[in-house]
């Protein structure tokens, strides 16, 4: 896991004096909502405190749909900053079986993100966003990141496992149940059918469950 440092209900809870000179700020109720201190000295805090404060006190499920952001109690997490500029590893699983992996680099100068199948083949696949102009190496604890995804992922039909690694250090990013909150199409189109049909849905029919509790 990444270090860390503090977690907030508000921005007047936040001592930067306990800080150290480098960390991230980031709340756990949506999506994008990060500032980078690279010194803490040099920063405006005034200003990224609004934006914090802001931040709080907005609900990214009536931004993006997605129903799991509704009810979350927002909260600031202070963590290690790992890297200025990170690569992203996600694994896309489907009931622990890891399928497709998106490396996300140069987020800071060039964002591109990149396809590739569990043997590193490239994939001449993106999502209509995408920026997939160059290669990159495979990663040295690329075989270590998809056995953690295999187990992080064993309990869902579907789940994107989401990690940093640095050197040989692998940290745990995320796990994504709504890669792009499930509307980005893939190009070519064929991909949507492809990933689609490697989902297992549950034999159980949820639809029978909700009738037995509005009986009970």
């Amino acid at each position: 896991m990444i270090p860390i440092y503090g977690i907030y209900n508000k921005v007047e809870e936040i001592d930067l004096e306990e800080l150290p000179d480098r960390f991230v700020l980031k709340t756990n109720h949506a999506s994008g909502q990060v500032i980078i201190c690279k010194d803490k000295h040099r920063m405006d805090w005034k200003n990224e405190f609004k934006k914090l404060k802001g931040w709080l006190e907005s609900n990214y499920y009536y931004e993006s749909g997605e129903w799991i952001y509704k009810d979350i109690q927002p909260k600031i997490i202070c963590e290690r900053l790992l890297d200025e500029n990170i690569s992203d590893y996600k694994f896309y699983c489907f009931s622990g079986k890891p399928e497709i992996l998106l490396i996300c680099f140069d987020r800071q100068y060039n964002l591109t993100m990149n396809y590739y199948d569990m043997n590193f083949n490239f994939l001449k696949v993106k999502q209509s966003s995408d920026n997939n102009s160059k290669q990159v190496n495979m990663p040295k604890k690329f075989e270590f990141m998809k056995s953690l995804a295999a187990e992080l992922s064993a309990p869902f039909p579907h789940v994107r496992v989401d990690f940093f690694a640095i050197d040989d250090q692998v940290y745990f990013s995320e796990l994504t149940f709504f890669d792009s909150n499930g509307m980005e199409a893939f190009e070519p189109v064929e991909w949507d059918y492809r990933l689609g049909s490697m989902i297992e849905l549950p034999k159980q029919n949820v639809f029978d469950n909700c009738a037995e509790s509005r009986r009970i």
